[in-house]
């Protein structure tokens, strides 16, 4: 059984069904390199798929992470500083789950949790922002805002993709987006 295990660390070992995925292997070190050298080779391809939806491709995953650093550049984050996700289910919550990571140090948060526990984890993590999903239902905004920890929602966008507006609070560190 353990001689039909494969190694991830070793990149000898994993199948590779073509030339790109060696030249995949040489030459991305991050997540976000991977996905660009996917949109490039496969941007049409599924990268993101779940049973609500069309899911993500390559090509929006790409573009979606490369808007979000933008965005979050903006509001003065890089990618040492926290920044909470309230993870939501679906495609649209991975392709924001991926995105952030790409761009950030994430922490993801469930949005299950009540609002004074948000606040716990997130002082405790040391968030700098946190981001919410305009389509999840939550009583924890008005919370956070009150605790002074900038908001940043994440909204749907016409072609399908995501973008980030902020919140507030204004006397937060991160400036608006």
């Amino acid at each position: 059984m353990a001689s039909r295990m494969l190694n991830v660390h070793d990149r000898c070992s994993l199948p590779l069904r073509n030339a790109h995925a060696g030249e995949w292997a040489d030459h991305c070190r991050t997540i976000g390199e991977a996905i660009a050298w996917q949109a490039r080779v496969r941007g049409g391809s599924p990268a993101l798929v779940d049973a609500e939806s069309d899911g993500v491709t390559f090509a929006q995953l790409h573009t979606c992470i490369a808007s979000f650093a933008g965005h979050l550049a903006r509001a003065g984050l890089t990618r040492e500083d926290r920044v909470g996700l309230f993870v939501p289910t679906g495609a649209q919550g991975a392709q924001l789950l991926v995105a952030l990571a790409a761009n950030t140090t994430l922490v993801p948060l469930n949005p299950a949790l009540t609002p004074a526990e948000i606040i716990e984890v997130a002082k405790r993590a040391e968030v700098k922002a946190i981001v919410i999903p305009a389509w999840l239902d939550t009583p924890a905004r008005p919370a956070i805002l009150a605790h002074g920890i900038a908001v940043l929602e994440a909204v749907a966008v016409a072609d399908g993709g995501l973008s980030l507006e902020s919140l507030g609070p204004e006397h937060s560190p991160v400036a608006p987006v």
